[in-house]
């Protein structure tokens, strides 16, 4: 098996069984076949319809479906903060839903 290191998005250097450089990150095993990782960031483009709380509402315009955002102290609001009925994009984590950015 071969130790991989993944932080954001990029893989570590790998000696026989040991890691080098290990920080805040997930430590996963491998076999020997090429897997290719999912990834880690998901783009959100659609209309905001609601705040509730630190979460936003987004309907995505290509589904019409609407996707629960979570906002904390974090993410980035580089034209300012949104309202509802303006388009966003939002860079959010796949695994749990929080924006790291939204324009």
């Amino acid at each position: 098996m071969i130790w991989q290191l993944q932080a954001f998005g990029l893989q570590s250097i790998h000696l026989g069984r040991y890691v080098v450089g290990l920080t805040i990150a997930d430590i996963t095993t491998q076999s020997s076949a090429s897997v290719t990782p999912a990834p880690q960031f998901t783009n959100v483009e659609g209309t905001l319809k609601e705040i509730q709380g630190n979460m936003y509402v987004v309907e995505v315009e290509s589904t019409q479906q609407s996707i629960r955002v979570k906002i904390g102290r974090d993410t980035a609001f580089p034209n300012g903060q949104k309202k509802i009925g303006q388009v966003i994009h939002a860079l959010v984590f796949s695994s749990n839903g929080h924006a790291l950015i939204v324009r």
